[in-house]
């Protein structure tokens, strides 16, 4: 809401924290409070999330969800402020003794930056195995350590009964801080922000940004300017920058430094690692270029250098996806690069997210990464995968068609004896995409258990009759296994408008149908669909005929499902014989290798954990030799799945990204599709051939990253020795 909106309702916002330990709920309560509906399982945050919740009319709450792990303690201690109300979310069903160490921490730098309100809550008291004497005991602790900054704090153990999951409590928290910024009377967020129209005036004029009102065009012509004025190879500006000998420096050679200094680092994946290394990197080249001191900001800070780190991960990722690059474009390439965003041309780029310029602001160190202050930034990006394994956005008419059509085919294929399970995961599954999608593009529809549902029945119905046809002798058979989204549609004729025939638009469409499935109000749902079964046989046929075209990547939605029905067949495994027995599923082999990549070095590995990447290939040449089973007992096979996990791995750095194995893979998600990720790298006829089976062959459609690589004597040959060479 606008800022004379605001006054003009009497409106006031105010700024809250939200920490808690990994999966203590705190994802599920800031969806409880802002949506009133929440993912069975929420993704786990990466960094954090942020979220405008109203309640009551006349307040507004934007609440920061932050995880509490060593990467993000430095961010939320600088955040600490006396206008900030801090929510702690205890897990009810945590069997470790005493309050977390990060809680005590946040105490005492809550009292150093004169923060003053705290409020405990105790989650998931919904859990059978939680009971009344297990909440009173974790009550006592809490209330045990708060005790210790009696007049320091002003603090409260919630005592009603509280569970994001089923929104239990939840609004009662709301409650209680509206009533103590009412009784205290605290300074909002946005007059502890404030600056008066004068001193905003005279900012402007002391500090132009011209930039701001350029055309992308204009913008675009700058930045062949640029290019054209570029007199120095890339090797020779690197070898400057570094000497301090650059006789120019503008905004293009800044960009042309960070871009080549991400490039380089040993810290890829983890961008406020990056930023701190383009800070310190770009503060020595002030130091050693006095005569260009002039042109530069008196600190190049950690937040600014993050943000445009950034932004040219992003430009990175476009570039790649517009070319469709298997690997890192070099440092020649950066002109071509920019070219996909001359918007990045505008040096006050981060205006739309700070109040003041970062490097010049005083009062903050510039050491240190600073959150936004006026719109956050959304800190992912995916610039170190290949462009070919990245989902594609659902959308049109048939998304949920289309979803529903992938969501029971693998069910068919993976002949599981759970279906109602897996649909089960499948409805999840497209409420947490939908909700997700939604929070960057508001004109996606809300998820809808009725419509989910519907078209689920609908291509169940329909594969019910293919069924049919497989089993009849004597006939061409006709493989559901197998068969496209585009010849199920036209085997059936099934149209996006088909629901129209079952439910009236104010049923299909009402608020009750989100919630649960509603029967449809104008004819029963269909137990099985028209089938010429010819048609279908011969259009069967040409499906399979049509099948070394290369493999789309999935949906977001699709991966979360895949992702949710591997997390179940962990949940399955018994630990210890998973990691020594051979291995029989796809989710088996992964948790298996993510085990033996993510484990500490071993005394024998003494000598490779110098860099991560000898480490990975050390232990993918151990896991060649090593790692037995039904699933990986071809080589090209084996090799593959060894190379993509190891790829992942180092892309995410050395404890960075994969602390557990639902982390790594929920960052890594491609990872699940067992059956198409193969096809984008190998033609299905190489990947089933019994080359394929006996030595490893290299991929026949697309280049593959990979941390080690046989030599080309071996390749031939049948040795298995590996040798490591450099990824990317």
């Amino acid at each position: 809401m606008n800022t004379i909106a605001k006054w003009l309702f009497g409106i006031k916002d105010y700024r809250v924290l939200l920490l808690g330990d990994d999966s203590s709920g705190k994802t599920t309560l800031l969806y409880r409070l802002k949506f009133d509906s929440v993912p069975v399982d929420p993704i786990p945050t990466r960094y954090f999330e942020a979220e405008w919740v109203t309640y009551p009319a006349t307040s507004e709450w934007y609440i920061w969800e932050m995880r509490t792990n060593r990467e993000m303690q430095p961010l939320i201690f600088r955040e600490l402020n006396p206008s900030l109300l801090v929510l702690w979310l205890h897990d009810c069903t945590r069997n470790e003794d005493g309050v977390p160490d990060m809680f005590e921490r946040v105490l005492r730098e809550m009292v150093r930056a004169g923060c003053r309100f705290i409020w405990v809550g105790l989650n998931k008291q919904d859990d059978p195995g939680v009971d009344s004497n297990t909440v009173r005991d974790a009550r006592q602790m809490y209330e045990e350590v708060l005790l210790k900054y009696n007049g320091k704090i002003s603090w409260k153990v919630l005592t009603h009964k509280l569970s994001g999951k089923t929104g239990e409590g939840a609004i009662e928290v709301l409650d209680e801080f509206h009533e103590t910024v009412r009784r205290v009377g605290l300074i909002q967020r946005s007059e502890a922000a404030h600056q008066s129209d004068k001193e905003k005036e005279s900012r402007a004029k002391q500090e132009p940004r011209p930039d701001a009102d350029l055309s992308t065009e204009q913008l675009h012509t700058r930045l062949e300017e640029h290019i054209a004025r570029d007199t120095l190879s890339a090797d020779a500006f690197w070898t400057a920058f570094l000497a301090g000998e650059l006789t120019d420096w503008n905004h293009y050679s800044y960009l042309r430094a960070i871009y080549f200094l991400i490039l380089d680092s040993k810290n890829k994946g983890d961008v406020y690692a990056i930023g701190k290394e383009v800070s310190k990197a770009l503060t020595r080249f002030k130091e050693t270029s006095p005569h260009l001191s002039s042109d530069m900001p008196p600190h190049f800070s950690v937040t600014l250098s993050t943000f445009w780190t950034l932004q040219l991960e992003r430009t990175i990722q476009l570039y790649r996806k517009s070319t469709m690059s298997e690997f890192l474009p070099s440092r020649e390439d950066f002109a071509h690069v920019l070219r996909h965003t001359p918007f990045l041309m505008n040096r006050h780029l981060w205006v739309a997210h700070f109040r003041n310029d970062p490097d010049k602001r005083t009062g903050r160190s510039p050491d240190f990464f600073h959150k936004p202050d006026l719109r956050p930034l959304n800190m992912e990006t995916e610039y170190l995968a290949d462009p070919a394994t990245l989902p594609v956005p659902s959308t049109g008419p048939d998304r949920l068609l289309r979803y529903a059509f992938s969501v029971m085919r693998h069910l068919r294929k993976s002949g599981t004896t759970q279906r109602g399970l897996g649909i089960e995961d499948a409805l999840v599954s497209l409420q947490q995409a939908t909700f997700r999608s939604r929070t960057l593009d508001e004109s996606l529809p809300c998820y809808s258990e009725t419509q989910a549902y519907f078209w689920i029945l609908v291509v169940g119905a329909a594969m019910a009759v293919l069924d049919g046809l497989e089993k009849r002798e004597n006939e061409k058979p006709v493989d559901g296994k197998r068969l496209s989204f585009s010849t199920f549609k036209k085997i059936f004729q099934i149209r996006p408008e088909l629901w129209k025939e079952y439910y009236s638009k104010k049923v299909w469409e009402g608020i009750g149908a989100r919630s649960k499935f509603v029967m449809p109000d104008r004819k029963p749902l269909p137990d099985a669909f028209p089938c010429d079964a010819e048609r279908a046989r011969e259009l069967s046929s040409i499906d399979r005929s049509t099948d070394d075209e290369p493999h789309l990547p999935s949906s977001i939605e699709e991966r979360l499902f895949r992702f949710r029905l591997l997390k179940r067949e962990i949940n399955d495994l018994d630990v210890a014989p998973a990691l020594s027995e051979a291995i029989t599923t796809h989710g088996h082999l992964l948790f298996y290798l993510y085990t033996a990549f993510a484990r500490k070095p071993a005394p024998e590995e003494e000598g490779e954990k110098e860099t991560t990447t000898l480490l990975l290939a050390h232990r993918a040449r151990t896991l060649f030799s090593s790692i037995t089973g039904p699933t990986v007992a071809g080589a090209t096979a084996r090799n593959f799945w060894i190379q993509q996990v190891g790829v992942a791995m180092s892309h995410c750095g050395r404890d960075q990204g994969h602390s557990t194995f639902t982390e790594f893979i929920t960052r890594n998600a491609h990872l699940v599709l067992d059956d198409s990720l193969p096809a984008v790298y190998y033609s299905p006829r190489t990947w089933a051939s019994a080359e394929a089976r006996e030595r490893i062959v290299a991929p026949d459609r697309r280049r593959m990253e990979m941390v080690v690589e046989l030599e080309e004597e071996d390749r031939e040959g049948e040795s298995e020795e590996w040798v490591h060479v450099k990824t990317g």
